[in-house]
């Protein structure tokens, strides 16, 4: 692969995380596009040229044309009980979105990278720690 031949994705763009990979993908001469799933349009990823953003207000709408293309896929997607508001909503978060988006990306030839956190183990029993392993 030549340099400038990369694709990203990237879920949980806006966040922490993901505005400082953003950052990084956008310095990188290897990557010529990025596409940011955002639930709403912001103004801060108008400002890199390389980003193009795609609006869904549920990830889990994310189907198998959206992923098709790519060489590298990154979710930062994350969130804490306090902040979703509840445990399920956080599970939804943290796991059904990141598995729904690991799963479209299975059989296709992509490097899927995941943030999770420190201490996230499935066998843990905290459960932030739990759901995150």
């Amino acid at each position: 692969m030549k340099t400038g031949d990369k694709k990203a994705i990237v879920i949980g763009a806006t966040g922490l995380v993901g505005q400082a990979l953003i950052e990084q993908l956008q310095q990188s001469n290897e990557f010529s596009a990025i596409t940011a799933v955002v639930r709403k349009k912001s103004d801060a990823l108008d400002t890199y040229n390389k980003v193009t953003q795609f609006v869904l207000e549920d990830f889990l709408l994310l189907n198998d044309e959206d992923v098709n293309a790519y060489t590298h896929a990154f979710s930062c997607l994350g969130s804490t009980i306090k902040q979703a508001g509840s445990k399920e909503a956080f599970y939804a978060i943290d796991y059904e979105m990141n598995a729904h988006f690991a799963d479209l990306l299975q059989d296709k030839d992509v490097h899927l990278l995941v943030v999770s956190a420190l201490g996230a183990s499935a066998n843990s029993p905290i459960f932030y720690n739990k759901v995150k392993g």
